[in-house]
């Protein structure tokens, strides 16, 4: 009799956690797909055209991408106000524009795009944050995100499939390369080509590459699910298994793994290659986030034609269309809180002050500058939106050369390729030791990691804007505190002490690049290097970041994850941009996508699946015709 009663029990318990199961899963279902519209659908093929030349009068461009910030540009009756205009800002507001909403950008810089902007200087043009993209091939979401906000005028290149060469310095003193090949295929026969000793461990690390490759769905799920519903889930142990694999891949660190895989320092070294694309060292990062770093580029790598100023300038006209705007130099010194709402920001602009009002608020300032400079005090004090800072930091800071130079592509002997040139096959040991070090000995010593991009050789259109020159781009990572007391002084005004120090390490830093193509050497018209608080003033990076709050395990923690989304605990007010999702044009575009279906309470990821099905089939059905 006993036994009989504990398996109806059991019997029981099955049937009430199933119902569980089922009953969670019909709310996702509904929230994410059968919630009624409230606004149009912003992706439609209304205003998508052929795409035309680039536009290369510059009164033109700056028309555009310049509009400087005066209180009668304001639009009237507006609907949001976006803070910021880098991809996160940008995506959301065109978003919103073409749903039918009047949208105002506010950004603080002198010209709009955020890290993709672009400056020009001497005749030489440099990308400041764009050098390669992934899954931009015609018929994927992200194709057609660009397409709809661009109105079909963002054309992507290809770079050669040889898009990555890994450079690791030898006992001896020489260099090998490891030329990475990207393709379905392609990639790991090219590493087992370069470790045929190996090939066991490289097929088991790309088995958990393709296995994290839907992972960011179950992440996503931490993000926009309601917070009573997704912490349920996660307390009745449910949602590990709608996590589509993002609870495994977030709970080891890169490093783990690799060292579950093999002993060979240079092969472990090559895997975690790219761990610079997002900042933190192979033991602090999640296994999740360098797999989607890696499928992201697997397939095919691109850059935009006419450069990266390309997506702000083609993004822009479609926020005006609706009787919306984009200005620069309008500083935001804070959010305007009323009964405990969002209502509005104050623009600072020398001694004046300019408080403009909508319902709705959206910031791509970052979470840090968010609650912690915009927002009062009190309000985010009172609702706890700082506690994450306890849990997660800064990412690292970035120092950048950027080099001009005398002569072609081809008289350079360039290619269409990056290069990330490392001290050793322990490049973590390497870069921590490094950031260790008083700034004296750093500014004397061999930088440990350098990314080296030739952005001239991406861009087909190049030749006819700039002939005779090229460009190159230098990034490696820095410390904060060696620049920091110089952040509260002027532009150019920094004195003699600074712009040695920063001379310095550009030349040591040249030294190194000219060392591995060494017919650069007397080729420099122009150099010039941006610090940590070169990049805190440019992009408003508290402490010189280009990744926004750091990608540790901690910041893909459920619990971080579900705080830092979308739509805040201050009503009216939501975040956009890389700490929402993770760093990358890609997902801040994607950011804005999902900050916008807060705003306007409709499921556009839904929209955007749809419309981008539609779109290849349509792809397909020509392919067939022709």
């Amino acid at each position: 009799m006993d036994v009989e009663v504990i398996k109806i029990t059991q019997y029981n318990c099955t049937y009430i956690v199933a119902g569980l199961i089922s009953g969670l899963f019909a709310i996702v279902v509904a929230y994410f797909w059968l919630k009624k519209p409230s606004c149009r659908n912003p992706f439609t093929s209304k205003n998508i055209s052929e795409a035309e030349p680039i536009e290369t009068v510059q009164k033109k461009r700056d028309h555009i991408i310049k509009q400087g910030f005066k209180i009668e540009k304001v639009p009237s009756d507006l609907d949001v106000i976006v803070i910021g205009s880098g991809l996160g800002g940008l995506s959301a507001a065109g978003c919103i524009a073409r749903a039918g909403k009047r949208v105002l950008v506010l950004e603080q810089h002198d010209r709009a795009g955020g890290c993709t902007h672009t400056y020009e200087e001497k005749g030489f043009e440099f990308d400041i944050g764009v050098h390669y993209l992934g899954q931009l091939h015609p018929g994927t979401v992200a194709h057609t995100l660009f397409n709809v906000l661009s109105d079909g005028q963002l054309v992507w290149e290809t770079l050669d499939k040889e898009f990555d060469s890994v450079v690791i310095r030898q006992p001896d003193g020489k260099d090998k390369y490891y030329t990475l090949l990207c393709g379905k295929g392609d990639f790991e026969r090219r590493l087992v080509e370069h470790f045929p000793d190996e090939e066991k461990a490289i097929m088991e690390f790309m088995r958990l590459l393709k296995k994290c490759s839907k992972s960011m769905l179950g992440y996503m799920m931490l993000k926009f699910l309601p917070k009573p519903v997704i912490k349920l889930m996660i307390t009745l142990r449910l949602y590990k298994f709608w996590s589509f694999g993002f609870d495994e891949g977030a709970q080891h660190t890169l490093k783990d793994v690799v060292d579950r895989l093999t002993d060979n320092k240079e092969l472990k070294a090559v895997l975690c290659y790219c761990f610079g694309d997002y900042g933190t060292v192979p033991s602090q990062v999640p296994f999740f986030m360098h797999a989607l770093l890696l499928n992201h580029f697997y397939r095919e790598c691109y850059y935009p034609r006419g450069g990266a100023s390309e997506l702000a300038f083609n993004m822009i006209p479609g926020i005006q269309r609706n009787g919306g705007a984009v200005l620069v130099r309008a500083p935001v010194s804070r959010i305007i809180v009323k009964d405990g709402r969002a209502v509005g920001v104050t623009v600072k602009k020398g001694e004046s002050e300019y408080d403009i009002y909508a319902p709705q608020i959206v910031s791509n300032a970052g979470a840090y500058n968010t609650f912690g400079r915009l927002l009062p005090q009190d309000v985010s004090g009172k609702l706890g939106l700082n506690k994450f800072q306890k849990k997660i930091g800064h990412g690292m800071s970035c120092l950048q050369v950027l080099v001009g130079l005398k002569g072609t592509t081809e008289e350079l002997g360039l290619i269409k390729r990056n290069y990330w040139v490392f001290k050793s096959n322990e490049p973590e040991r390497d870069m921590l030791d490094y950031l260790a070090l008083s700034r004296e000995d750093a500014a004397n010593s061999d930088l440990p990691i350098l990314f080296v991009s030739f952005p001239s050789t991406k861009d087909s259109t190049w030749k006819d804007r700039h002939p005779g020159k090229s460009v190159c781009v230098i990034v490696t990572f820095s410390n904060w505190e060696w620049f920091q007391e110089w952040n509260e002084d002027r532009v150019m005004k920094r004195g003699r002490v600074y712009e040695d120090l920063k001379r310095t390490f550009q030349d040591r830093i040249w030294n190194q690049v000219v060392g591995l193509f060494p017919q650069l050497e007397g080729k420099v018209e122009y150099i010039d290097t941006g610090t940590p608080i070169t990049h805190s003033h440019y992009i408003a990076s508290p402490k010189g970041e280009i990744y926004g709050a750091d990608h540790t395990m901690d910041r893909f923690a459920h619990d971080v994850s579900i705080d830092l989304r979308p739509k805040t605990e201050v009503p009216g007010l939501f975040l956009t941009g890389q700490d929402i999702l993770v760093c990358g044009i890609i997902p801040a575009a994607f950011s804005g996508v999902v900050a916008a279906s807060q705003v306007l309470g409709r499921n556009l990821m839904k929209d955007l699946m749809t419309f981008s099905g539609k779109m290849r089939k349509e792809m397909h059905k020509n392919k067939k015709q022709e």
